[in-house]
């Protein structure tokens, strides 16, 4: 007849090795998942500094290029003002010619 008491003890060591080998093999992924994570983190930190220089160059790369049309514009937007009046001036002795020989 076959010992149950032994025949017990083996399973129960089978089933804790079993339960021994199945935590070994989770720590294991857990480790290669971590892994994986800070690698795509540093890809990913990596990448937005490339973006942040990239973006910082095209800032500048932008300002040099708008800075000398910014100060033609007010240039000639300074000038405007006297240029309406000196166009308006003859128009305006016209007018008052005008309205003082109706009158």
């Amino acid at each position: 007849m076959p010992d149950v008491r032994k025949t017990l003890t083996d399973a129960g060591y089978i089933a804790i090795g079993l339960g021994v080998m199945g935590f070994q093999q989770a720590q294991v992924r857990r480790r290669e998942l971590q892994e994986q994570f800070e690698n795509a983190g540093g890809c990913v930190a990596e990448r937005a500094r490339d973006a942040r220089t990239r973006i910082e160059h095209l800032a500048g790369d932008l300002g040099q290029r708008v800075e000398p049309l910014v100060e033609q514009v007010q240039g000639r937007i300074g000038d405007l003002p006297e240029r309406a009046v000196k166009t308006a001036e003859p128009v305006v002795a016209k007018v008052r010619d005008l309205v003082g020989s109706a009158a």
